[in-house]
């Protein structure tokens, strides 16, 4: 059992064309043929997934993972929002949806981005985290919270999720989502470990810290929290560099 502790419509058309490589954007370069061949190097684990998670072609080892997303109020829509979502729904999805979010920077988003320092740009963070949802499915509405099917299902699908990401370190957004994740290896209140070197960590859902009591939690914590994590991997590789290759000060 994981460890309980206490107190996560405007798009850029150039990116949205899923059909053709996208173009650039403020520095930042998808190139459409790069990751389809990084996707389909296992197209059987890839076909499992349900929603494809969104790897940066200049990705740098963190996985950024969030609990559940819900449906829109559009009923002329596959996902309840505009027909963009709809576009290769369900594998597309969480693709489509950080590609809008590098546009917009929506609160949410912008947190997770603020959380890391230096903080960058929408478009310069999203060059280099990876990110997807917990739950492979959308919620009936803002107001649901995922059932026990739900997290299983999220369960059963975390391990593909690792296969085709390959994170070094994983940030885990909301206190729900930290207590349904797999059981794993040297679990404590704050992290643990998955395949004998990944660190998750967590850090509360960003619509939640303005209520956190008996104060909100604010920013410079959730830094604190992924100055930690990022160490993680850079340490390790690090101490497996021979010393006459390294740097000198």
């Amino acid at each position: 059992m994981r460890c309980r502790s206490p107190g996560l419509e405007r798009v850029c058309l150039t990116l949205a064309v899923a059909d053709r490589p996208p173009v650039s954007c403020e520095g930042v370069h998808w190139c459409w043929r790069a990751a389809s061949k990084t996707l389909g190097r296992n197209s059987q684990m890839t076909s499992q997934l349900i929603f494809t998670p969104w790897v940066p072609r200049h990705f740098d080892g963190t996985l950024i993972l969030g609990e559940s997303t819900f449906r829109g109020n559009d009923s002329s829509t596959l996902t309840g929002w505009s027909r963009y979502f709809d576009k290769g729904f369900p594998h597309e999805f969480i693709r489509n949806h950080v590609r809008d979010n590098i546009l917009n920077d929506d609160r949410t988003f912008r947190r997770l981005r603020e959380s890391f320092a230096p903080v960058l740009s929408a478009q310069g963070f999203w060059a280099r985290k990876a990110f997807t949802n917990f739950v492979p499915e959308l919620l009936k509405s803002s107001r649901d919270r995922p059932s026990q099917a739900q997290w299983h299902k999220g369960q059963r699908q975390f391990e593909l999720v690792l296969d085709l990401v390959q994170p070094e370190r994983i940030l885990v957004v909301g206190t729900k989502l930290w207590e349904n994740l797999p059981p794993t290896q040297n679990e404590t209140s704050f992290s643990c470990i998955y395949r004998d070197k990944i660190l998750a960590m967590w850090i509360p859902h960003p619509s939640w810290w303005n209520r956190a009591r008996p104060r909100p939690y604010s920013t410079a914590e959730a830094q604190r929290i992924t100055a930690q994590l990022m160490r993680h991997g850079a340490e390790r590789r690090r101490a497996l560099t021979p010393r006459s290759t390294r740097t000198r000060a």
